[in-house]
């Protein structure tokens, strides 16, 4: 059995590739790095490689699929329009929307608004540094639930390569949250880090 969602803590790596056209990420256990979870990876087509090399990943639509170690579907992120004022979608395994990220643009810190499936408000990542890389996540009814952090991987790779390491930790109380935090720290980088 994948204890996929059961963690508490997670270490997500971004592989670096000889091009940055399509996004994949490893998610491993914290405590040990070698045990992965599970794995996420950007699917575009020709036409979409061939727009992100003139435009980033913010102004761009994308679909990102989660699975487990197993290979089963455990979450789908994906925004439909090509513009940053379109919703990015969360959906579960078997399909069912979870929430949508909307960013937000009236403050000078990155800020994203999560709505539910009838577009609620229910909670927000708020930066705590101008850079990004280093977010919380706050549920509307709890407060903070959980942290998003850049974890720095050396001065080489931060200098020499375009991907991001991300340490995600959950402390709430409701586990249906998870998977938005999760879901969250792949949609920061996607937005904020890819260009």
């Amino acid at each position: 059995m994948n204890n996929f969602f059961q963690q508490t803590k997670w270490y997500i790596k971004e592989n670096d590739g000889f091009t940055a056209l399509d996004s994949s990420y490893e998610i491993l256990d914290f405590e040990n790095r070698r045990t992965i979870l599970g794995k996420a990876r950007q699917e575009s087509c020709v036409g979409h490689k061939i727009l992100k090399m003139f435009f980033d990943n913010i102004f761009l639509p994308f679909k990102i699929c989660v699975e487990d170690s197993s290979g089963c579907s455990k979450l789908l992120i994906k925004r439909e329009g090509s513009a940053f004022i379109w919703p990015i979608e969360i959906f579960d395994g078997e399909g069912k929307k979870i929430c949508a990220f909307k960013q937000s643009f009236l403050c000078l810190k990155k800020r994203i608004e999560v709505l539910d499936s009838s577009a609620n408000l229910i909670g927000e990542i708020i930066s705590e540094d101008w850079a990004a890389k280093k977010l919380a996540y706050f549920d509307k009814k709890e407060g903070k639930v959980g942290t998003i952090k850049h974890f720095l991987k050396g001065v080489s790779r931060e200098m020499f390569t375009a991907s991001d390491d991300w340490v995600v930790e959950f402390t709430g109380q409701k586990p249906e949250m998870v998977p938005v935090l999760l879901a969250g720290a792949i949609v920061v980088d996607m937005l904020y880090h890819e260009a």
